[in-house]
């Protein structure tokens, strides 16, 4: 009896995917395929849609139908793709989803949604700035910036130890984006690419430095973080090689220093490398 009604439970939470699915697709084809559903009609009624999947999530306890919200919630916009006066409404939107959702999987502690939020948004952010709008461009860096510190002062802000299994990889590859980003939006100018560095290298900084006992893994990671901006940063500026290795070799020894200081395994490894 008890595994009957927990298929019967799994098979109304399926149903409900479903249909929410359904629902997307529909509003999907009235607006793109039979122009039939104006445009901000849409985006009303595909937050609907989105209202009502997160209140069933709630109401069955459902980790599973939260995640396909999301995953349909994230992947529906790119109706917006190649109409470059959306780009704003695209990145405004994708921010929103990705609060929400965030949220939701720390409130019911759905590591699977909280996993879906954080790296489809990275996905879809990237995939519209080169495919959708063409370009790759200052918005799609602040976006994917306030992800990045959006999931940092969650993560300063909690012992659960819940969020702390999955920050480090998120946190880590968040930091790897940025830089990929940042390197492709700010290289018109060599001012702009050394502006860039030393601003995220000062930021890294002061996080590695923040006075919180619980992070110290993290925090040792923001001062190797830190420390690679700074490399990047002389490894451009100084031209020859003589004055490069000069640099290099006391950059090592500062950042060695710093780790043993620090009890970081991970800095001493960076700073051998």
């Amino acid at each position: 009896e008890k595994q009957y009604k927990k298929a019967k439970n799994t098979l109304g939470i399926v149903l409900l995917g479903g249909s929410i699915i359904v629902y997307l697709i529909s509003v999907f084809s009235g607006n793109v395929l039979y122009h039939i559903i104006p445009f901000y009609v849409t985006i009303c009624l595909l937050a609907l849609g989105i209202y009502i999947g997160v209140y069933l999530s709630r109401k069955y306890n459902s980790q599973s139908l939260l995640t396909i919200v999301g995953v349909g919630a994230y992947f529906y916009p790119f109706l917006f793709a190649g109409d470059k006066g959306n780009e704003y409404v695209f990145y405004i939107y994708e921010t929103a989803v990705f609060i929400g959702l965030i949220l939701e999987s720390l409130r019911g502690q759905y590591k699977i949604t909280w996993n879906v939020a954080n790296y489809a948004f990275m996905f879809t952010v990237l995939f519209f700035g080169i495919v959708g709008s063409g370009e790759i461009s200052t918005l799609t860096f602040l976006t994917i910036a306030i992800q990045h510190f959006f999931i940092i002062y969650l993560t300063f802000r909690t012992t659960n130890i819940f969020v702390k299994n999955m920050y480090i990889p998120a946190i880590t590859i968040g930091s790897l984006f940025m830089l990929l980003i940042g390197v492709d939006v700010f290289d018109q100018t060599a001012s702009y690419q050394y502006t860039f560095y030393s601003i995220m290298a000062i930021v890294y900084s002061v996080l590695s430095y923040v006075k919180n006992k619980n992070h110290t893994e993290l925090k040792n990671i923001f001062f190797v973080i830190s420390m690679f901006y700074v490399f990047i940063l002389l490894n451009d500026i100084m031209i020859d090689p003589s004055s490069k290795l000069i640099l290099f070799t006391m950059q090592a020894i500062l950042v060695y220093y710093f780790a043993q200081i620090r009890k970081s395994i991970l800095g001493t490894i960076a700073s051998i490398i």
